[in-house]
């Protein structure tokens, strides 16, 4: 029998729940992702630190958050995503506003671990958990609206930091930053998330509880290979190899923009006025690949992506080696928004096309930890060639090679098609 939402002037608590995920994305990434590279040029000057040291940090972080996801999503499991959001939110904001201290290289290190391990409990991984609890036949819906906090994230603080910096300096800044994500995040997790529906008498979608018996007349077949079946495959290999490579290139070419802007003649606060392009391009990028992910060809799409990878370190190579005008410089935004934000969309949607829906979380998961592997040792490997060589030649020439060669392994690899197993479960 078909199932239609109840009728209640009442709102569904449920989007109260994506109101707060959509600030907490928005604050997480809006942190970590935009706001933090924009204090390396002030570092730069301040400690007279390598470009390679700043970009480790980055490094750090994200194996910081490789190594604690699966542990993360335990404890939502155990505890509930409202004590792991308020623990993470605590972390993040107190452990930010601690880099107003820091004097060495290793204090930066540490304070990485500290405030990504806060930004790993309060983004992705536990959202996701969250709502895939509160929505069933409007889960999509619910993700996509929370996760245009991302881009907004990238439009506000990109812009607020730069004018913190300029007008506080970068330790007042720092602080100043961290307090306003606990203080203003930390009541609305606690006010208004719950974990579950049930704890506060509701379920998901917001149907009547008749209405959720009843569904149970209508199954739906899930199908899908284990991650064990998977990983004998050469599709599995051929993806996480695509979106590890993907990824190592844009964010190591990411991470060196604003270096890179600055050597080019053009002053610290273009940097800042990209990144913040890069957020609002971002709201419509990852719509976009959600809403076309699972309706056009599905190499043809990761190809697209792929090759924005490639032109980041193109664009930087042309200007590096072949005297190409500086002000290709900034259209390095390009290809970072709309290729370097693309595979965090994508990752679960491909993954339910080449391998089926019943076990896609272990499958996605594991892409994910590709996803970060690569973020991780992107930035590092162009800032430590950069200090050893004085240029981003080297690491342009190798970013262009991995994503050339991970494109035609793509392309000349199987099918990324699923086809139906012998095993099927009935939900």
């Amino acid at each position: 029998m078909a199932i239609s939402p109840i009728t209640s002037i009442k709102p569904f608590y449920g989007w109260y729940i994506v109101g707060v995920c959509w600030y907490c994305l928005l604050t997480g990434f809006g942190l970590i992702a935009y706001a933090y590279v924009l204090y390396f040029d002030s570092w730069l000057s301040t400690f007279e630190w390598s470009r390679g040291t700043l970009a480790a940090s980055v490094t750090i972080g994200m194996l910081t958050i490789t190594f604690l996801s699966p542990l993360i999503g335990k404890g939502t499991d155990r505890f509930g995503s409202r004590i792991v959001l308020i623990i993470g939110t605590s972390v993040l904001g107190l452990g930010f506003s601690l880099l107003r201290f820091m004097q060495e290289p290793w204090h930066l290190y540490c304070l990485c671990m500290f405030f990504y391990t806060g930004f790993s409990a309060t983004s992705m991984a536990t959202m996701s958990s969250l709502l895939g609890r509160w929505f069933v036949n409007r889960r999509g819906l619910a993700i996509g609206i929370a996760y245009t906090g991302v881009g907004f994230g990238g439009v506000i603080f990109a812009l607020v930091t730069n004018f913190l910096i300029t007008q506080l300096g970068w330790r007042d800044a720092s602080t100043t930053l961290g307090l306003v994500v606990f203080f203003t995040q930390l009541p609305l997790i606690i006010f208004i998330i719950r974990s579950n529906p049930s704890d506060i008498g509701e379920v998901p979608d917001g149907y009547s509880k008749n209405q959720t018996q009843n569904s149970s007349e209508n199954t739906t077949i899930l199908t899908g290979l284990s991650l064990s079946k998977a990983a004998v495959t050469a599709k599995f290999w051929i993806l996480l190899l695509f979106f590890t490579t993907s990824l190592f290139s844009a964010s190591g070419i990411w991470t060196q923009m604003q270096a890179f802007i600055v050597d080019n003649g053009y002053p610290a606060s273009l940097a800042s006025t990209l990144i913040s392009i890069n957020g609002f391009i971002a709201i419509f990028v990852k719509f976009g690949y959600g809403y076309f992910g699972a309706k056009l060809p599905t190499k043809p799409l990761l190809l697209f992506a792929g090759s924005m990878a490639f032109f980041a370190p193109f664009i930087m190579l042309l200007i590096v080696e072949f005297n190409a005008p500086s002000n290709f410089a900034v259209l390095l935004i390009l290809p970072l928004a709309i290729g370097g934000t693309a595979f965090s969309t994508l990752i679960p949607i491909i993954s339910a096309i080449c391998f089926g829906i019943k076990h896609i979380g272990s499958i996605s998961g594991t892409f994910s930890s590709a996803f970060s592997l690569g973020i991780a040792f992107g930035p590092l490997c162009i800032g430590q060639l950069y200090d050893l060589t004085g240029s981003y030649a080297l690491p342009a020439y190798i970013f262009c090679a991995i994503s050339i060669a991970s494109m035609i392994a793509l392309t000349m690899g199987p099918k990324l098609r699923y086809t139906s197993p012998t095993d099927v479960i009935i939900n």
